[in-house]
C-alpha cells in the first residue's frame, strides 16, 4: 500500500443487514487485446465479462455508506467496523466477513 487504504467491514453475524441477492459472477477485462500494460488501464478501457461457465454468486447490495438504499429491516442496526491501513500495514479477513 502506498499511502493509505481504507475499508469498511462487517462480520458474518451482520448478513441479515446486507441484503444479499445473487448476481452472475463476472470479471472485468480490457475492451481492446492490444497488448497495453495493465498499469496504464483506465476504468473506461475496461469492460465486464460474464465467466464461464456462468454461475450465481453472494453479492451485498447494501452499502452502509449509502444506508438509505436497498436496506433490508435489520440494516439499521449495523455497525460497521471502519478500518484505515498505512503503508507496511496488513489486514487479515476471516472468512465471510463483508468488506469495501
Amino acid at each position: 500500500i502506498l499511502g493509505q487504504k481504507h475499508f469498511v467491514l462487517l462480520p458474518p453475524v451482520e448478513a441479515a443487514c446486507v441484503n444479499e441477492k445473487s448476481v452472475l459472477a463476472a470479471t472485468y477485462t480490457p475492451k481492446h487485446e492490444d497488448g497495453s500494460s495493465s498499469s496504464a488501464l483506465k476504468r473506461e478501457d475496461l469492460v465486464i465479462k460474464v465467466d464461464e461457465p456462468e454461475e450465481f454468486v453472494p453479492f451485498a447490495t447494501w452499502d452502509p455508506d449509502m444506508s438509505n438504499a436497498n436496506t433490508t429491516p435489520y440494516s439499521q442496526y449495523s455497525q460497521p467496523l471502519r478500518v484505515t491501513l498505512d503503508e507496511g500495514d496488513m489486514l487479515y479477513l476471516p472468512a465471510l466477513w463483508y468488506h469495501k
